[in-house]
């Protein structure tokens, strides 16, 4: 073969292999397309039950790598419970660890699930049905009541109120022994009840009200004694509609309402009060130390930034922190706060300072820490799972 023809067949070897390098790039490129297209696709629908388990298998989520599926017209609810969790479900109610295993299991119709809970006693009633259970160490009574249940507390003892609907009445008080015996009962002819609690002695009834019969919507608070027929002690909060109350101490009881937050004596004396001047309450949190966290706003925007307000007992700040958004939900365990704003949950010290932060891209319904205050359970659509958050 001439040195001419030599010279033209290595030419023609050297285009094909650029025409191949070059074939070789552009199938990289493309399968690279795919793979950034496919996660990013997962990713975006990360929250979608069908595909949590490919989450795991991909390495990609930022769970702990359980959950627990929700059917699509399912109302649940879930509570922190000592180191635990509670999950109340439409047929069941649960109590679950970090691992989602289930230390006891509670069968009860719950359309509209509520979750109360204190010391070693879970109190789960449905909204607007006639009937609640008393659970402790995953043994439970059930309470048939005559007409439906608008709400109740239970305390660490394990006496429990519940409120129920009542014919020619705003509403009926009726307080159960841990025997689930009747001891005391009390019918409002005037004012609505937003809120009971009983005292650590067992032995006194707080009630929170509201007037709504006038154009300025107020607040108030009777105490009770279970010897008595009639309160004996009361306060009117005008302009301030209390949305919850707890006794906080042997003789103090927490008021958080919308305009301020107030700590009653015994004897239904003011002790302390914050008020949170021309700021709105949006979420709040009291933890099992009788401390309280709040989420306050200066408008409804969603947009708005919140500020995150750290109680101590006496009401005097401990801490505070500015959140992005609005505030969907609050958890105070220990001296840790779990909150979610902005799709983001964040972890704080009682002290305001941010300990963590992660965006899950998906809206957070719910969320509460564990014991071990490193993992959360995290509500989202159809599905719970467990975020390790610390």
């Amino acid at each position: 073969m001439s040195d001419e023809n030599i010279k033209t067949t290595n030419e023609i070897e050297k285009r094909k292999k650029k025409r191949h390098a070059k074939k070789n790039r552009v199938s990289l490129i493309i399968v690279l397309l795919l793979v950034v297209s496919v996660s990013c696709t997962l990713y975006i629908n990360m929250d979608n039950p069908l595909l949590s388990g490919i989450f795991s298998n991909l390495g990609m989520s930022k769970t702990a790598g359980e959950n627990i599926e929700f059917e699509k017209t399912e109302n649940y609810a879930i509570s922190a419970f000592d180191d635990d969790v509670i999950v109340a479900r439409n047929t069941i109610v649960s109590c679950v660890n970090d691992k989602l295993n289930a230390k006891w299991n509670v069968e009860q119709k719950n359309p509209m699930p509520v979750i109360k809970t204190d010391g070693k006693y879970v109190l789960t009633y449905s909204f607007d049905v006639a009937d609640a259970v008393l659970t402790k160490d995953g043994k439970s009574q059930s309470i048939a009541t005559q007409t439906p249940v608008i709400g109740g507390s239970v305390n660490k003892n394990g006496y429990f109120a519940i409120v129920t609907r009542e014919k020619g009445y705003k509403a009926c008080v009726t307080v159960y022994s841990p025997k689930c015996e009747v001891i005391y009962k009390w019918h409002s002819a005037d004012n609505y009840i937003i809120d009971v609690d009983i005292s650590y002695d067992n032995k006194c009834l707080a009630v929170a009200t509201a007037d709504f019969s006038t154009d300025v919507a107020s607040g108030g608070l009777m105490f009770f004694n279970f010897s008595q027929e009639k309160p004996y002690a009361g306060q009117i909060l005008e302009n301030n509609i209390v949305m919850d109350i707890e006794f906080i101490s042997k003789n103090s009881l927490l008021a958080v309402g919308d305009i301020a937050s107030e700590v009653f004596g015994g004897n239904g004396e003011k002790k302390k009060e914050f008020l949170y001047g021309d700021k709105k309450l949006t979420n709040y949190c009291i933890n099992a130390d009788g401390e309280v966290v709040l989420a306050l706003a200066e408008g409804d925007s969603v947009l708005t930034d919140s500020q995150i307000v750290v109680l101590n007992k006496d009401l005097k700040p401990r801490g505070e922190y500015t959140a992005k958004g609005a505030v969907t939900s609050l958890d105070y365990v220990s001296d840790r706060v779990l909150l979610s704003a902005d799709r983001n949950l964040i972890l704080l010290n009682s002290r305001g300072k941010e300990l963590n932060s992660i965006n899950l891209n998906k809206d957070i319904k719910k969320a509460v820490l564990f014991g071990n205050k490193e993992d959360a359970l995290v509500a989202s659509g159809g599905i719970a799972e467990v975020v390790k958050i610390d």
